[in-house]
């Protein structure tokens, strides 16, 4: 196991060079949200002040692929008690028809949402693309960034919730682009295999094996990941990032 690699305020030049050629190599920026206003005034409170009435439907995404409809304030009060599960109605994540409940034990709901199409007043708080490397993906046209949204269950950019011990299954990000997360609340550990280790893991999504280095993410640390490398992703407290 390498040690985890941390960076300050790269140039450019430098980081596409030691992090992005080749199969490119996962990476932990510093300093990369402390302009953010997102670090200051996010808060699942102002959330459920704010955004409480949204329409989200939370997934488990190992397992029983399964969804469950709720407003954002009702998820927002099971990250306190993750292990009671809301009562209502559940979806299978495939089909969107109505499914029995998981068996139990159930793990945890976790939340991608699409915040910064339903409400960009939000971005003024955070900034999607990093300085230290050329991001096309805001050059498309808008209602087609809208319409590459609405057409998966993936999204360009948005929010990812959880409570402590909600995780995702391996996989690949958007369009196998490369992934920059950014840890607002909380804490999370991301496992990433490199693209070396391919022929010793499951296939997953495709015919492309997964792939990535292991370590943690905190709040103020933004980091970029590779398109050719896969992660999971796990949760130690209720927690909020950004993805882009």
């Amino acid at each position: 196991m390498s040690s985890r690699p941390d960076w300050v305020g790269p140039s450019l030049e430098i980081f596409h060079q030691r992090y992005l050629s080749g199969d490119g190599k996962p990476v932990i920026v510093t300093d990369a949200l402390r302009s953010w206003g997102a670090l200051t005034r996010w808060s699942f409170d102002l959330f459920k002040a704010h955004y409480g009435s949204d329409n989200v439907a939370p997934r488990i995404f190992t397992g029983s692929k399964r969804m469950k409809p709720m407003t954002l304030s009702d998820y927002l009060d099971y990250l306190d008690t993750p292990e009671v599960m809301p009562a209502g109605l559940w979806l299978d994540a495939a089909t969107l028809f109505p499914c029995p409940a998981p068996a139990s034990p159930t793990p945890p709901l976790y939340l991608a949402w699409n915040v910064f199409g339903r409400h960009p007043e939000l971005l003024e708080d955070i900034a999607l693309s990093p300085k230290f490397v050329e991001d096309w993906l805001p050059l498309l046209p808008l209602e087609l960034r809208r319409t590459m949204d609405e057409a998966t269950v993936f999204f360009t950019s948005g929010l990812m919730i959880g409570p402590k011990n909600s995780h995702t299954r391996l996989h690949y990000d958007f369009l196998d682009t490369h992934a920059y997360l950014a840890q607002i609340i909380g804490r999370k550990r991301c496992v990433l295999f490199s693209p070396e280790d391919s022929a010793a893991l499951y296939a997953v999504m495709s015919t492309r094996m997964s792939q990535t280095s292991k370590s943690s993410r905190f709040s103020g640390r933004r980091r970029r990941m590779s398109a050719s490398w896969s992660r999971v992703s796990c949760y130690s407290s209720p927690t909020a990032g950004g993805t882009t």
